[in-house]
């Protein structure tokens, strides 16, 4: 079909085509004129995440560090608070049905209000849209009353600040207050033990007694072993003397009074005190020292002139007790005097420092105890000094609570315009309506029309030339 069919088409049916046309932008008008007005009020609130979450999450005590939230999260759970089904709910209550929705039947079957059904059409009514890029929340309500539609936002926007206070609210002061006297309670106790027990173990001043002790038992030690040491020294000298006593004769011989006598007489004593000396320095002295080696070198001096005058003496010859042996018997019985109280002292210093040394080592288990102690009574108080700062934090948070001191905000107040009936919509509406009427006549037309309107169109159906083409006009 050619453009020229088309347009002998259209020419041919012009009126019907503009009845189709014009009849829905008619009927729109018509609707526009009839049609109810509505209003819709409007208000914006800001969100101020991060002052009063922050506050709040800082009052409890196991809320984690490494979580974090993020700005929409945020703004996502006060949009569903704002639009939560209980607040719908309420402010359906609060207005009642006649008044939010006059004419319209919320009445179920069986005679019961329904209620979800109502909420629905209150939210329909009822928009909340973040502002971009802003932590703003615009709140619109729509009515058919601009006063209605202003008083429902305000009290919509008050409910929903008290709604923000009771998920938020953090109810730690009655749980602080528990928390800390049960600590005040232990921190009490604690310092009662360590107070009974510095009593019972004489605790007070445990340096000093400590310090005392320790020089206490150093002195008794040092003690201790010079006594054991000068046992020690006895014993090795019994037996030196034992072994001297078993070879020293009990008797000696004397001479009779001579020139000869009286030298072999100083001789043989001078033979016994060097003898004497001898024994005395070997105690002292090591057998290779000088002292030790002079004396020996002495009494085998005396020992070859005693010899050599004893092969020459002739006389009358008498024998007698031999001093050096009642010497030796003399210093043994002294040995054995003094062995016996040197021992007992050594055991006693060693009991007493053995005493010394359970009294340290139960002051030390003590005090290991009294550390326990502290350190359990100072953790309390450095919880205790914590639960008091956070029971003030709670304190004030709560007072805030109460005062409705929230982190949401109303920046402006509502504002009411008039939202409806549009014109434009209706318009656009009729000719979108009058477009598809007419284009559905027009296809109704080409679908079912037979008529050839040109020329072209009879010769390609009768397949003949035509000639002339005269115009019908009616008369």
């Amino acid at each position: 079909m050619t453009a020229r069919e088309i347009l002998a088409l259209l020419f041919r049916h012009r009126r019907w085509l503009a009845v189709c046309l014009f009849l829905p932008l008619i009927l729109a008008g018509i609707a526009y004129s009839i049609a109810s007005p509505r209003y819709t009020a409007t208000t914006r609130l800001l969100l101020a995440s991060n002052h009063d979450q922050g506050s709040r999450a800082s009052l409890s005590a196991t809320t984690s560090s490494d979580t974090q939230t993020t700005k929409q999260e945020v703004i996502n759970s006060e949009l569903e608070i704002l639009t939560g089904g209980d607040l719908e709910t309420a402010a359906v209550k609060k207005f009642g049905l006649d008044r939010l929705f006059p004419g319209q039947n919320f009445t179920g079957a069986d005679g019961s209000v329904q209620w979800d059904r109502a909420r629905r059409a209150f939210d329909h009514s009822l928009s909340a849209k973040v502002i971009k890029n802003s932590e703003v929340i615009e709140v619109s309500y729509e009515a058919l009353n601009a006063a209605l539609a202003q008083e429902v936002l305000d009290w919509y926007i008050t409910a929903y600040q008290q709604k923000h206070v009771e998920v938020f609210a953090v109810p730690m002061a009655a749980f602080l207050n528990q928390e800390l006297e049960g600590l005040d309670n232990h921190l009490g106790s604690v310092e009662k033990q360590i107070a009974d027990y510095r009593v019972a173990h004489s605790l007070y001043g445990a340096n000093d007694d400590r310090k005392q002790l320790l020089d206490r038992r150093s002195t008794l030690a040092t003690a201790a072993a010079q006594v054991r040491s000068h046992a020690v020294e006895l014993q090795a000298r019994l037996v030196e003397l034992k072994a001297a006593v078993a070879t020293t004769p009990q008797t000696t011989k004397t001479y009779a009074e001579s020139e000869q006598s009286d030298a072999l007489t100083k001789a043989q004593s001078q033979l016994l005190d060097l003898q004497v000396q001898e024994r005395q320095l070997s105690e002292r002295y090591k057998d290779d020292s000088v002292p030790v080696q002079t004396v020996k070198s002495q009494i085998a001096t005396v020992q070859k002139f005693l010899s050599g005058q004893q092969s020459q003496f002739v006389g009358r010859v008498r024998t007698g007790r031999n001093p050096l042996y009642d010497e030796l018997l003399t210093e043994l019985a002294r040995a054995q005097v003094e062995l016996g109280p040197a021992q007992a002292r050594a055991a006693e210093l060693d009991d007493e420092v053995a005493k010394i040394d359970q009294q340290l080592d139960g002051m030390e288990q003590a005090q290991v105890h009294i550390d326990k102690l502290s350190r359990d009574r100072d953790t309390t108080a450095s919880s205790l000094k914590l639960y008091r700062e956070r029971q003030q934090q709670a304190q004030l948070q709560e007072a805030m609570d109460q005062q409705r001191i929230v982190n949401i905000r109303q920046i402006e107040s509502a504002t009411t315009a008039q939202s409806g009936p549009k014109l434009p919509v209706f318009i656009g509406v009729g000719l979108a309506f009058g477009l598809f009427a007419a284009a559905a006549t027009l296809a109704l037309i080409f679908g079912m029309g037979s008529t050839h309107l040109v020329p072209e169109s009879l010769e390609r159906a009768a397949k003949l030339p035509v000639f002339v083409s005269l115009p019908y006009r009616q008369i």
